[in-house]
């Protein structure tokens, strides 16, 4: 694969453009797209006999599993600026100077560097996401 892949577009009928840039990932998943058992999700129908009772129902497997990625892909940039805002409020907490109203805390007893990390993993539901998940951040 060049490494100056051409960024390609898919129009969604409820999402209008759905872009696939040039990175690796992307264009894995445009290479994805493209192959015969993929395209063959343009034959099956995602909302079954409905389209006899309302004939604007036409929807295929193959927009819904393109739908799903783009929504996913935007999930995760929400995830991940959320993260981000996080780090950066756990980073200027472990930054302040412990006092006597903070001895004793859950801060003062982990290392800053790890500060995030050990939050996350300290809430019972975000543990257990984390241990079923790939993230090899937090783990």
């Amino acid at each position: 694969m060049p490494a100056t892949a051409k960024p390609q577009r898919v129009r969604d009928p409820l999402h209008d453009l759905i872009g696939f840039g040039n990175d690796r990932f992307e264009q894995m998943l445009w290479r994805l797209i493209q192959t015969p058992e993929f395209q063959r999700l343009r034959r099956i129908k995602q909302l079954g006999f409905s389209e006899y009772v309302y004939p604007g129902a036409t929807h295929t497997r193959f927009a819904h599993s393109i739908g799903v990625f783009h929504t996913a892909r935007q999930l995760m940039k929400v995830v991940e600026n959320q993260m981000s805002e996080f780090n950066k409020v756990a980073a200027e907490n472990a930054l302040q100077p412990h006092s006597s109203t903070t001895s004793g805390t859950v801060r003062s007893a982990m290392p800053p560097k790890n500060l995030g990390k050990n939050l996350i993993l300290l809430m019972p539901s975000m543990r257990k996401l984390v241990r079923r998940s790939s993230w090899a951040i937090l783990k």
